[in-house]
């Protein structure tokens, strides 16, 4: 019974420890219009605070968390851990009242080895006001 409570304890550590997310502000962005007629944008920041993941993916979800149509300059971001990164996201004026989350989720690598232990992806969500 011990060997269970310490194992609980130690996959507890193991787990925390690969559960610290990244982190995307403002947690409630304003949706402005941009430059362009019928395109409203959205301006974030999000930071790695995780070692094992270097690539984050941008996603807009509904209320229902299905994607929605967006623009910005890269889907995919490249995120060296403890940096950050600004970056807008651009919606059609037909879109906008259906836009409720802005999402960075985590890209994993794919581990070729079985014995390799398996990691934690990450979604954080900035929910539009």
């Amino acid at each position: 019974m011990k060997q269970l409570l310490l194992l609980c304890i130690l996959l507890t550590f193991v787990f925390v420890n690969y559960s610290v997310a990244h982190e995307l502000t403002p947690t409630y962005p304003e949706i402005k219009e941009s430059h362009v007629d019928n395109v409203y944008v959205v301006d974030l920041q999000t930071i790695n605070r995780r070692e094992d993941v270097k690539y984050y993916e941008i996603q807009v979800l509904d209320k229902d968390m299905k994607p929605i149509v967006f623009a910005t300059t890269d889907r995919i971001i490249s995120l060296p851990h403890l940096s950050r990164k600004n970056f807008s996201v651009y919606v059609r004026k037909k879109d906008v009242k259906s836009v409720v989350y802005v999402c960075t989720v985590s890209k994993l690598n794919r581990i070729a080895d079985d014995s390799a232990i398996s990691v934690v992806a990450s979604r954080v969500c900035s929910k539009i006001k």
